[in-house]
C-alpha cells in the first residue's frame, strides 16, 4: 500500500475502556472520514450484480478492463462524484488543523469539579441565553451532516413532559450557578436505555466570529476535537439553531413532533452529499477517488459514535 502512496492506518479500539482518549478520537475520525470514502466507491461498484457476487479466476485475464468500464458507466451517468471540490478541501485542511489539538473544555470541567465549584441546575432550554447558529454553523463543527442526522433523534427523545403540564414538552438542560458560558444536557444512549451520556457545551455570546469556545461528552468518542459527536450536535442545534423552542401544537401527537424535528432539519442534496455517497467519482488511472470524503463516523461502527 505504502508504494502505492497509501498511508494505512485503521481506527483504535476501545479494548475495555469507555472513552477514547482526545487523539484516539481525532485520529480515528480521520480515518474513518476517508475510509467512508473506500466503502462508498466499493458499495456503487457492487450494485452491478456482475461485481456483486464472487468471481472466478477465469475472469482474471478481463477483470481489471470490466472493472474501468463500470467505472466509466458510474463516471459518466450517475450522480457527480463533488459537488464542492474547495469546499472539501477547506474541511480536510481544518480537521488536519485540530487534529493535534486537545479538549480544553474537558480539562477545564476536571479543574473546576475538583474544586467542587459546579452546581448544575435544571432548566427550560428555552432559557439558555445560547448563541443564535445557522446549520451552515453546526455543519462546520461536525465536518459534515452525519452526526446532524443523527442528532435529530436524541432531540425528540430528549423532550420530557413539564412538570407544569405532562401535555407540553420541554427540553432540559442544566447550567451550572455563577457560569453563564457553560451548558449542559443529558442524552440517552442510542443503544441502550440504561445509559446517559452527558454533552457540555461552552460559549462566548460576546465572540460573533467563534461563539462555540468547545465541547466535550462523555461517550465513547465525545472528547474529540475533530468534530463532534451526535449528542453535542443534537445540543447544537436545538439551542443555536431552533432556539430551545419546542413548537407544542396537537402535542399529543408523538409522530407530529417528529415532523417537527424533521422538517427543522431539511438538507438539500449538496448538504448530504457528504454522507450519503452518491457523489464519488472513482478512477482507476491513478489510483485516486475524487470525493468529498465522509465517514460512518464516529469509529463509530464497532464504537457508539452516537
Amino acid at each position: 500500500m505504502e508504494m502505492l502512496a497509501f498511508q494505512p492506518a485503521m481506527p483504535d479500539f476501545l479494548n475495555g475502556r469507555k472513552q477514547f482518549t482526545t487523539e484516539e478520537a481525532n485520529k480515528t475520525r480521520c480515518i474513518t472520514k476517508t475510509r467512508w470514502v473506500v466503502e462508498s466507491v466499493n458499495s456503487k461498484i457492487k450494485r452491478w450484480r456482475y461485481f456483486s457476487q464472487v468471481i472466478p479466476n477465469s475472469s482474471i485475464n478481463h477483470i481489471g478492463e470490466d472493472l474501468s468500464n463500470v467505472c466509466v458507466i458510474i463516471n459518466s451517468y450517475c450522480s457527480p462524484a463533488t459537488l464542492n471540490v474547495h469546499g472539501d478541501q477547506d474541511i480536510a485542511a481544518k480537521m488536519l488543523q485540530q487534529l493535534k489539538k486537545d479538549n480544553l473544555l474537558q480539562k477545564h470541567l476536571d479543574e473546576l469539579e475538583n474544586q467542587k465549584l459546579l452546581k448544575w441546575k435544571k432548566h427550560d432550554g428555552v432559557f439558555c441565553l445560547f448563541p443564535s447558529l445557522t446549520p451552515n454553523d453546526v455543519e462546520n463543527i461536525t465536518f459534515g451532516s452525519y452526526q446532524i442526522h443523527r442528532a435529530k433523534s436524541y432531540i425528540e427523545d430528549h423532550l420530557k413532559p413539564a412538570y407544569y403540564d405532562p401535555n407540553e414538552l420541554i427540553f432540559y438542560v442544566e447550567i451550572p450557578d455563577g457560569f453563564d458560558n457553560l451548558v449542559r444536557a443529558r442524552f440517552q444512549s442510542g443503544h441502550s436505555t440504561r445509559k446517559f451520556y452527558i454533552s457540555t457545551i461552552q460559549f462566548d455570546n460576546t465572540a460573533t466570529d467563534v461563539p462555540i469556545q468547545g465541547w466535550c461528552c462523555t461517550c465513547t468518542v465525545g472528547l474529540r476535537v475533530v468534530g463532534c459527536c451526535s449528542h453535542v450536535c443534537g445540543l447544537l442545534w436545538h439551542l443555536g439553531v431552533n432556539r430551545g423552542i419546542v413548537n407544542n401544537s396537537n402535542r399529543l401527537s408523538a409522530s407530529y413532533f417528529k415532523t417537527v424535528i424533521d422538517d427543522s432539519m431539511v438538507f438539500t442534496d449538496d448538504d448530504d452529499s457528504s454522507d450519503d455517497d452518491n457523489n464519488i467519482k472513482y478512477s482507476l488511472s491513478n489510483h485516486s477517488t475524487g470525493t468529498d470524503s465522509e465517514e460512518l463516523s464516529d469509529s463509530d461502527s464497532q464504537t457508539e459514535e452516537e
